[in-house]
């Protein structure tokens, strides 16, 4: 056995990135804390066999990475194990945390608890919060869950092509599912040993118009998550479509919204309609960190995914009346998803 701690005064939590990785059989590397919080057996070239990967987050000042070994291991076997940890990530206390003293875990007052609303009943289960690193950023995001027939192929994640494109970087990435507080306006959820974690993801298809990236994740989410429906029918011209949607901004629990589509509201440049949604939030609101969320219809169907928000006052994310929330817009990029979900 052998074992390395690496400790950052301060940190909320840390991610280790390991390089060059080769262990032979009998040979598994974990990484963990004193609080008993856990992950692995990483093994032979690692999850995606590259030999570069970074590990699940651990929370707190200090993560502890070990290589466990078989005492039936011989010298010759023993030589082969290589690994560099090259980099730490660190997450800060306060977004490690988001346990605020005042106000719903620290968001606007316009933010407000998924758990208090029927409308999140029917979809929480389908959305993770993400959480990936990319040159020297830990990123976040939302995504969720769609069904599909495809008979070769499953576990589809969707989220926004401005939160992650590319292969290299979705590898990374920890989905935290059912992340959120346990009764409504409740304590919130410690990141700290959450249950419900996996991580790693391949990029099966991504656009820049309509802002889509659909995701096929590498391990399964937990028993008993919700995939989404979705629908190709257009909804970017019909004014007052009811629409709704969980995410989870700013590494908190999830927060509910409502919005309905607004024909009438000012275009972006360079997000023109039918490309994209345009709509009013009449309950709630999104804000960093819900980028990529799906949002449903009356019946719970995705119809496009979270891009942000155009308008005059968009540091802004309670001003509804001179800010539209804008999503990528799903029947508009139907013909890029159809091969993997419906082929």
């Amino acid at each position: 056995m052998w074992a390395l701690a690496v400790r950052a005064p301060g940190a909320g939590a840390i991610r280790l990135h390991v390089e060059d990785l080769y262990l032979p059989a009998g040979a598994a590397l974990y990484v963990y804390t004193r609080d008993g919080e856990a992950y692995g057996p990483y093994t032979g070239t690692g999850p995606d066999d590259s030999g570069e990967f970074w590990v699940t987050t651990v929370f707190g000042q200090e993560a502890i990475l070990q290589l466990r070994l078989d005492p039936t291991l011989t010298p010759d076997a023993l030589a082969e194990v290589s690994f560099r940890v090259t980099e730490v990530g660190v997450i800060t206390e306060k977004f490690a945390a988001r346990a605020m003293a005042t106000g719903f875990c620290g968001n606007p007052s316009c933010i407000v608890d998924s758990t208090c609303y029927s409308g999140a009943n029917s979809i929480e289960l389908a959305y993770a919060k993400m959480e990936w690193v990319a040159s020297r950023y830990i990123y976040t995001c939302t995504g969720g869950l769609l069904n599909d027939s495809n008979p070769s192929q499953s576990n589809y994640f969707l989220t926004a092509n401005h939160c992650l494109s590319k292969t290299a970087t979705s590898k990374s990435v920890t989905f935290y599912w059912r992340f959120a507080t346990s009764s409504c306006n409740g304590a919130c959820p410690s990141n700290s040993g959450w249950p419900y974690k996996t991580t790693g993801s391949s990029v099966a298809v991504s656009g820049r118009r309509g802002d889509f990236t659909l995701l096929q994740l590498n391990a399964a989410p937990p028993s008993g998550s919700t995939f989404l429906g979705w629908t190709n029918v257009a909804v970017a011209n019909n004014d007052g479509v009811a629409l709704h949607r969980v995410s989870n901004p700013n590494f908190g629990p999830q927060v509910y919204n409502e919005q309905t589509v607004d024909t009438s509201a000012p275009v972006c440049r360079s997000w023109p309609r039918g490309e994209r949604i345009y709509s009013r939030d009449t309950l709630g609101a999104t804000d960093g960190g819900s980028s990529g969320s799906p949002v449903v219809n009356a019946s719970d169907e995705v119809v496009g995914q979270l891009s942000g928000s155009c308008g005059t006052n968009v540091n802004d994310p309670c001003d509804a009346t001179n800010n539209a929330t804008v999503d990528g817009a799903f029947a508009y990029y139907w013909s890029l998803v159809q091969p993997f979900l419906a082929p």
